[in-house]
């Protein structure tokens, strides 16, 4: 029942000892979600304890958004005490009922986008903050990626699109029988993709990323990136239970940190098994988190990255020279 699953939980201090790891000492990201974080009473206090050994560069949370009130003040009160980059991402499936339906909750989308425009707002008193949309795109909301992406830029908000979200452990939901689905309206996806890529072309992870859609879908799930998790990242449920990525399945378990610590458990040879796995393919996903950390080591990637911030500098350089005068004296 619930008030087991509770009795379950991390404690504080068994955060604290995670939070002491050795292998946390460069920790660049935090991702702290749910369920709905915002429900978890000592979240500042999370926060606070990682900040005590090893400061992230940057944390993320992600939220449903259903409780506007209460999602401001948290946020306010992490920003108050603690300088890091917050991003806040906030899931949105659609711009009318549909996202009611795909939440199963009724009215929900109003207190949403309440949500959604009130964090916005802080940003104009705290330049750490950083706001964004989460739209997961499904067979039965496809239909809404445009009009949502619009809402984003409407608002001057960030934009995240998650093609597919399956996982056992996580997502209690397996890719079989959804590939059809997809492939039946690839085409329709694909020509909104297209329309991405026109209307953001300053956006080159999302233009990466989307282009793995189509070889990924049309290969029912083959593995079409080198992944890295478990060696530059690693997901820990409410249990204390450790798995190298957010889409892992059980037999992907890495230890327990009620039992042994992170340091240990990660050197282990149960955890080096694990990573020979998932370097032989076995596990296949395309879950923004691991997909966006593995392009980062894509050199293809890198080099238009590079390419892109020289046309960047160039242009800003010819700008200014042409501001100069004839001679080009800035």
């Amino acid at each position: 029942d619930a008030g087991r699953e509770k009795a379950r939980e991390m404690s504080l201090e068994e955060i604290d000892r995670l939070a002491a790891s050795s292998y946390l000492r460069r920790l660049v990201a935090l991702g702290l979600t749910g369920g709905e974080p915002f429900l978890y009473e000592p979240l500042p206090e999370v926060v606070e304890v990682f900040h005590r050994y090893h400061p992230p560069r940057y944390i993320s949370l992600a939220t449903n958004g259903f409780l506007p009130e209460r999602t401001v003040q948290t946020v306010t009160t992490l920003l108050e005490r603690f300088p890091t980059e917050l991003w806040v991402n906030v899931s949105l499936d659609g711009l009318d009922d549909l996202h009611n339906r795909i939440r199963g909750v009724p009215d929900v989308l109003p207190k949403t986008k309440r949500t959604l425009e009130a964090l916005a707002a802080l940003r104009s008193r705290y330049r750490q903050l950083g706001v964004g949309i989460l739209f997961t795109l499904q067979p039965s909301n496809y239909e809404q990626l445009l009009p949502v992406f619009y809402y984003a830029r409407e608002q001057q908000v960030q934009f995240h699109l998650n093609p597919i979200n399956c996982g056992e452990e996580y997502y209690e939901r397996d890719a079989r029988g959804v590939f059809e689905e997809y492939r039946k309206i690839l085409p329709e996806i694909e020509r909104q993709f297209r329309v991405l890529d026109r209307d953001c072309p300053e956006d080159l992870f999302g233009r990466e990323f989307r282009a793995l859609f189509r070889p990924y879908v049309l290969s029912g799930r083959e593995p079409v990136i080198p992944c890295f998790a478990g060696v530059t990242n690693a997901f820990i449920n409410p249990y204390g239970e450790v798995f190298p990525c957010v889409p892992a399945r059980r037999d992907f378990l890495l230890g327990d940190l009620k039992e042994e610590s992170f340091d240990r458990l990660w050197e282990s040879d149960r955890a080096a098994r694990v990573r020979r796995r998932i370097r032989q393919g076995v596990c296949k996903c395309l879950i923004t988190c691991e997909t966006s950390t593995a392009l980062r080591y894509q050199t293809a990637y890198q080099a238009k990255r590079i390419a892109r911030g020289l046309r960047r500098f160039l242009r800003i350089r010819g700008r200014a020279a042409r501001k100069g005068g004839p001679e080009g004296e800035v």
